[in-house]
């Protein structure tokens, strides 16, 4: 889906998630939880939401007293982001394409994301979280949580269960795959299924 399909559907998003049973939103609040408690130890962190979206993820935090910063490509997203996290940092920029100059300025104790990787492939995963990584602090932590599967075995049996719902043009990790390159790319990953089609990854340097 490009920025015009997300900008349309963001008023009804959370809606839609809400009333999906199964594929590809099963879990989907206990991803987002399992996501935030990945954080570090701090009274007040600074955190970074990649593909923030309408702030789900990141309210709670917000609310707690960390800071905030996120970006997303969806203009209406943001917007309703904004109104839950008035004095959070939000800038309009597509994550695919690499950290927005203002953030590169910036260092975070955590980064976080929950389905919005998927929308890249697994080459271009790795590459963007070399490149975030880059902006953590010592003894930071990323965590991202999306639709995944702990075996390509398992991500194939839900795509023959999800039928024509299944989408092709997204791409889910297989942690038997995943896993393997990402130790060969310098991280300490570990992986936790949370449903049936979603997981959530936790690395560090």
């Amino acid at each position: 889906m490009d920025q015009q399909g997300f900008n349309q559907w963001a008023p009804a998003y959370e809606q839609t998630i809400d009333r999906t049973q199964g594929y590809p939103f099963e879990g989907y609040e206990e991803v987002l939880r399992y996501c935030r408690n990945q954080r570090p130890a701090g009274s007040v962190l600074s955190i970074l939401d990649i593909g923030i979206g309408t702030g789900r993820l990141s309210q709670e935090l917000y609310e707690q007293g960390h800071e905030i910063t996120g970006l997303d490509f969806s203009e209406e997203m943001l917007r309703i982001a904004a109104d839950r996290m008035p004095e959070g940092r939000l800038y309009k920029a597509d994550f695919a394409e690499g950290i927005p100059g203002a953030i590169m300025e910036l260092k975070f104790s955590c980064i976080l994301s929950t389905y919005a990787f998927h929308h890249v492939d697994d080459d271009r995963k790795i590459q963007l979280l070399r490149l975030f990584a880059g902006r953590l602090r010592k003894d930071g932590v990323i965590a991202i949580g999306d639709i995944g599967f702990q075996t390509s075995q398992d991500r194939e049996h839900c795509r023959l269960e999800a039928g024509d719902n299944w989408d092709e043009e997204e791409w889910y990790i297989a942690a038997d795959e995943f896993l393997p390159k990402l130790d060969k790319a310098g991280f300490k990953a570990g992986y936790r299924q949370v449903s049936g089609c979603a997981g959530v990854l936790t690395l560090s340097l």
